[in-house]
C-alpha cells in the first residue's frame, strides 16, 4: 500500500472516531436536556400542588375544571325554517 493512500485511511479513521465521540457526547446532552426539562415539570406540579396537598385529589381537580371548560354554555337548538316550499 503506498504511503498517500495509507495517510487517508489513517486520517479516516481518525475522524470516525471522532465522529463516535461526538454523537456520544451529543446523546449524554441531549438526555440531561430530557432530564432538566422533567425536573422543572415536577418542581411545577408541586408547586401547583403544595407541600401538604394531595396529588391525586389535585389531579381529580384539574380533570373536573378540564371536563367543565369543554362542556358548552349554552344549548344549541336546532330551528326549523318557518318557510314551507313547495316544489
Amino acid at each position: 500500500m503506498n504511503k498517500k493512500n495509507e495517510k487517508i485511511r489513517k486520517e479516516i479513521e481518525k475522524y470516525k472516531k471522532k465522529q463516535r465521540e461526538t454523537e456520544a457526547h451529543l446523546q449524554t446532552l441531549n438526555q440531561q436536556r430530557i432530564d432538566a426539562e422533567n425536573e422543572e415539570l415536577v418542581d411545577e406540579f408541586r408547586k401547583l400542588v403544595g407541600e401538604d396537598g394531595d396529588v391525586l385529589e389535585k389531579l381529580e381537580a384539574f380533570k373536573r375544571m378540564s371536563e367543565a371548560q369543554n362542556k358548552p354554555v349554552a344549548s344549541i337548538k336546532n330551528y326549523e325554517s318557518e318557510v314551507e316550499i313547495d316544489d
